[in-house]
């Protein structure tokens, strides 16, 4: 548990995280490449209905779980960790069937309002997905608690790069519903290549099983809020598609769901450290380490946004190449979403951090309460604008409860851990950021090449003024920077 060991792992899981999101970008290139973009926005939309279902299934016992394994792994009770995930993963089996149950029952008038087809098969092949979700689940929550963070992370890209390979042949022998039967297979083919890793890394879990319903209750108690906070999550990401399907129809779902996964692409760097700080900082609070908690608050918010404006900047400047390069020319109306949800992403990636911080200590309940509030402001907003101005609209309620969270989460976090906000260096780091934006379309006006020869010399240009603005303005400076790395280096 010390600085180098914290980046190390960061630096492993984010690689994890590039790959997995890489084969997430290889799964929707394959299915833009071919499916119209129609068909392409129904697959999303079906998803995203049944995703925001996947809530009920996990009701927050995942996180939970693994928050309640490093404490039992602590005090060495491998029975009590072996029988808790047996009840809960039972129990969630029996939450996705009855789910999945009312879903077919309902068919007919959920594709009415929420995707627009009459071949059930699709739902049902989906549902196969949906009910074999507690599988994964399972795994996570093991890996998580035992620390195995590099494990838990291979997951998702394992996951997406079965899913893009199948996919991909299934569209070759000439099936139309290919990425339905890819996600149809995916849980079983993850369950059967990680179970002897699980069985690795908790030898206990070879034994008697029976069912534990205190040691459930306990986690379920827990876990209650983190399923407000889930809920809320998934208020925010699947009802934005679910409206749009509603509102303006399958086309315009497949437009946001080009832009939201871009857009996303921003919070490779804070779904790795947020992965490898979840353990760290129960196992800090479990500890009574206040101190070395307050430190890492303080080093992340120092640089977080150093490392995340660039990244931003080039989806602002750049929405339509980059949407040309990996989808095809037909998606690019595209463009306004991503540069919006661009700027989301960059105020989300800090949130995202504050509530992972806040439940990994105890205070899911405040987590609970900001995110409902986020996804009320988030659903009012889409109500409002989506149909109006369409899924650029439900771009723009993302990122006014983007900001939301992060004034509320930000507040709630120095609250509970008293920290330092470093609000100068913010708002400098910021300012660079608008300076450096408005050169970019300066040398847009005055530069006239192929778009791609254009695009990659402005930013070889840019790249050493952006550097050279952080030092000027001591966003950044060199002592910091030796004094990390000496940290770093020399951490036992």
């Amino acid at each position: 548990m010390n600085l180098r060991s914290t980046i190390l792992n960061s630096l492993g899981i984010f690689i994890l995280t590039i790959i997995g999101g890489l084969c997430g970008y290889l799964f929707r290139i394959i299915l833009a490449r071919n499916m119209s973009v129609a068909e392409y926005g129904l697959f999303y939309a079906m998803f995203s209905f049944l995703a925001f279902g996947a809530v009920f299934i996990d009701i927050g016992i995942t996180q939970s779980c693994a928050k309640r394994i490093v404490e039992l792994g602590i005090k060495k009770e491998h029975n009590r960790i072996r029988n808790l995930l047996f009840t809960s993963t039972a129990l969630q089996f029996l939450t996705s069937f009855t789910l999945s149950i009312i879903f077919l029952a309902f068919f007919e008038p959920l594709a009415a309002r929420f995707f627009p087809t009459e071949n059930k098969t699709l739902l049902i092949l989906l549902l196969i997905w949906f009910v074999t979700l507690p599988t994964t689940m399972l795994l996570q929550a093991l890996f998580l608690g035992t620390k195995n963070v590099k494990t838990y992370s291979a997951i998702d890209p394992i996951k997406t790069i079965m899913a893009a390979l199948l996919a991909a042949t299934f569209f070759w022998i000439g099936l139309s519903s290919a990425p339905f039967i890819a996600y149809a297979l995916m849980n079983l083919l993850a369950l059967i290549i990680f179970a002897p890793l699980a069985y690795r890394a908790a030898p206990y879990l070879k034994g008697a099983l029976q069912f534990d319903l205190p040691a459930f209750k306990e986690v379920f108690t827990y876990g209650i809020f983190l399923t407000f906070s889930n809920l809320a999550w998934a208020i925010i990401t699947y009802t934005d598609t679910i409206m749009i399907t509603a509102f303006k129809g399958a086309e315009q779902v497949g437009y946001y769901q080009i832009a939201m996964p871009l857009s996303n692409t921003l919070l490779y760097i804070m779904t790795a450290l947020n992965i490898v700080a979840y353990p760290l900082f129960t196992h800090l609070n479990a500890e009574r380490e206040s101190q070395r908690i307050k430190q890492g608050i303080t080093l992340l918010y120092n640089y977080l946004f150093v490392a995340m404006i660039p990244l931003a900047l080039v989806m602002f400047s750049y929405p339509e190449i980059v949407i040309t390069l990996l989808f095809g020319s037909s998606f690019t109306p595209a463009a306004d979403a991503l540069r919006i949800l661009s700027i989301g992403a960059v105020f989300f990636s800090l949130s995202s951090f504050n509530c992972n911080l806040l439940s990994a200590t105890g205070h899911a309940k405040k987590v609970a309460y900001m995110s409902f509030l986020t996804a009320a402001i988030n659903v009012a907003a889409n109500f409002m604008l989506i149909p109006r101005f369409g899924f650029v609209g439900a771009a723009y309620a993302t990122l006014m409860s983007f900001m939301t969270l992060l004034l509320i989460s930000t507040y709630q976090t120095t609250k509970t851990h008293p920290v330092k906000i470093p609000y100068l260096r913010w708002s400098l780091n910021f300012a660079i950021g608008f300076a450096v934006l408005r050169i970019i379309g300066l040398l847009k006006e005055g530069i006239e090449l192929n778009q791609y020869l254009e695009a990659s010399l402005i930013l070889i240009i840019i790249a050493p003024i952006y550097i050279a603005l952080l030092f000027l303005l001591r966003v950044l400076t060199i002592q910091e920077i030796k004094t990390l790395l000496a940290t770093i280096i020399s951490s036992k």
